[in-house]
């Protein structure tokens, strides 16, 4: 407080305070916290009935800390998680892409528990992923994969009408998409059960089958539970349980989640229940959808051949 003759009457101090998080007291401009930069390594790729990017940090870097991730996606929200441990050397955060993002270009930025940001701006798309192996590999099964991958993600940019302007496999030249895989046989193992109304499949943000039966009232599902069972792609039996949503107002739809892209030959068994009582039944795959689709002509008839030469180079090569 200070007299109107300029004397200063009475003072006091104020803590210095960092609301804007740029390391400097929002008062007085001196530093108060100091920041331990961390690295993003790398990002590598994962194939389940979504891709993920996942983005890589060396345990070493963060220690027991906690650290939060945002990662940035244009027409998407901002998801937000602490980084989980990926193996013994590495932490993670990863982020699913759908088919047809995969020349999105994801970024990520890192926060300590502090709230401030310990790092450089990193930025990857599935793409970049593919090219850069794509590079370094001498690996044809993985150069058939990968090819595969760009194709199968151009055909969801045709289909969906996405970001049409960059191509997921514009720039393969043609020694890389010579390694593409060459015509698929593709065969309907559907078997039709008690109530069984149609199949559907789900191919914007990720492989997701689901079975829709006959019998509900009213857009209830209340008493309803589902089952599935299949021998995946490693000749492993498994089982689990399904959400049961409204398909219609009569109509009740099982989602199958537990199957991924190297299953997709995979002839799976839904059973529906309803209060314990067998209610519905079926058996079908993603073959046999992308089977009656092509011997429909549906429009989908290039997005399902490339699902199918997508799946069999992902089998081929997580089984070599």
């Amino acid at each position: 407080v200070t007299c109107e003759c300029g004397e200063v009457i009475s003072s006091e101090t104020a803590a210095c305070t960092d609301e804007d998080k740029d390391t400097k007291c929002d008062i007085c401009g001196e530093v108060v916290y100091e920041i331990k930069p961390v690295n993003i390594t790398s990002a590598n790729m994962t194939l389940g009935n979504e891709l993920k990017l996942n983005f890589i940090v060396k345990k070493s870097d963060v220690g027991s800390d906690v650290y939060t991730a945002k990662i940035y996606q244009d027409g998407k929200e901002t998801l937000e998680m602490e980084l989980a441990e990926y193996n013994a050397t590495y932490m993670y955060a990863p982020r699913g892409v759908a088919a047809k993002e995969m020349t999105d270009q994801l970024s990520i930025e890192l926060y300590d528990a502090n709230g401030y940001l310990v790092s450089e701006p990193y930025s990857k798309s599935i793409k970049d992923y593919a090219d850069a192996m794509m590079a370094r590999t001498s690996d044809a099964k993985l150069k058939a994969l990968l090819v595969d991958m760009l194709n199968y993600g151009t055909e969801a940019q045709n289909f969906f009408s996405y970001n049409t302007g960059n191509l997921a496999n514009a720039d393969l030249t043609e020694e890389q998409q010579g390694f593409a895989t060459g015509s698929v046989e593709v065969n309907d193992y559907r078997v039709k059960g008690t109530n069984y109304a149609g199949t559907v499949l789900s191919l914007e943000d990720s492989i997701l089958l689901g079975a829709v039966f006959n019998g509900i009232t009213n857009s209830d599902v209340t008493g309803l539970t589902a089952t599935v069972e299949f021998t995946n792609y490693r000749d492993n039996v498994i089982t689990g349980d399904c959400a049961v949503t409204a398909h219609t107002a009569t109509r009740a739809r099982v989602t199958v989640n537990q199957i991924v892209l190297a299953d997709s030959r995979s002839v799976v068994t839904v059973k529906l229940y309803k209060d314990g009582e067998l209610v519905g039944e079926c058996q079908d795959s993603v073959e046999s959808y992308a089977a009656r689709s092509l011997a429909a002509g549906a429009n989908t008839v290039a997005l399902n051949d490339t699902i199918m030469k997508f799946s069999t180079s992902a089998k081929d090569y997580l089984l070599k």
